[in-house]
C-alpha cells in the first residue's frame, strides 16, 4: 500500500512516448509531498500535533517509512517544537532530495526500474493496469463514482487540490465542479467512522499548507 505522499508522487510522474519517467516540474510538489509526510506521521500515531499545532514525535522506533527517509529525526533533532508551516517550507525547499528519495523508494519496491540513466515503470505493468492508473481510478471513484471514505484518499485530493494538481487526475471538463465537490465529500453518514481529531489535523497540515504555496505565488 501506497503512502499519501508516494500516492502524489507517481500521480506526479509523466511517461513519454519511448516509456522514459520525466518528473514534474511543478513548483508547489515538493510542499505537497512534505505535507503528506506530516499527515502520515500523525494518522499513522507516529506523532501528533499539539494543542499549541506543533508536530511531535511520539513513537521515533515506529517501522512505518517516511518520506523523506530523516523526517522523523530532523524533527527530533529540533530543540523545539515547530509547526506544520514551518516543515512544510523546510522541506519543500529540498526538491531534489525529495526527489531522489521518492525514485529510490519507487526502485527499492519495483515501482520503478533504472535503465542506465532513464528511469521506466516496471515492466511486469505491462498490459494492464499501472500503479499510476490504479491510483488515479481511486481517487477519481471517491469523488465521481461514489466510492466508500476513505482517511488517506481524502488527504491525497485536498493536497493535490492546494498545490493546484487535479489536472492530474481529472479533465479540464471536470476540474471546476471537482473542486466543490472535494469539500463535500465527507458525508455526515461518514463522520462516526472516522476519527475526528485525524480531520481537524488534517484541516491544520492543509492550512500550513494553503498558506506555503500563497507565499510561493506572491
Amino acid at each position: 500500500m501506497l503512502s499519501i505522499s508516494e500516492k502524489i508522487f507517481v500521480l506526479s510522474l509523466y511517461e513519454k512516448r519511448n516509456g522514459s519517467i520525466q518528473l514534474s516540474k511543478s513548483p508547489f510538489l515538493p510542499y505537497g509531498l512534505a505535507a503528506g509526510g506530516l499527515l502520515e506521521i500523525v494518522f499513522s500515531k507516529v506523532g501528533m500535533i499539539n494543542s499549541s499545532k506543533k508536530i511531535v514525535v511520539i513513537n521515533p522506533i515506529s517501522e512505518i517509512k517516511i518520506i523523506p527517509g530523516d523526517l522523523i529525526k530532523q524533527i527530533l533533532f529540533e530543540k523545539e517544537y515547530k509547526k506544520s508551516s514551518f516543515w512544510i517550507e523546510v522541506l519543500g525547499r529540498k526538491r531534489k532530495r525529495i526527489e531522489e528519495d521518492f525514485v529510490t523508494s519507487f526502485l527499492q519496491k519495483n515501482i520503478l526500474i533504472m535503465d542506465g540513466q532513464i528511469c521506466h515503470f516496471h515492466p511486469d505493468s505491462i498490459g494492464k493496469p499501472t500503479i499510476k492508473f490504479t491510483v488515479k481510478e481511486e481517487l477519481r471513484s471517491l469523488i465521481l463514482g461514489g466510492a466508500e471514505f476513505d482517511l488517506q484518499n481524502y488527504a491525497v485530493l485536498k493536497i493535490l487540490e492546494t498545490i493546484h494538481m487535479l489536472d492530474q487526475i481529472f479533465t479540464y471538463d471536470e476540474i471546476k465542479p471537482i473542486h466543490q465537490q472535494v469539500d463535500q465529500i465527507l458525508p455526515a453518514q461518514e463522520m462516526d467512522s472516522v476519527d475526528t481529531a485525524d480531520l481537524e489535523n488534517l484541516k491544520i497540515v492543509m492550512d500550513a499548507l494553503n498558506q506555503i504555496v500563497n507565499l510561493q505565488k506572491s
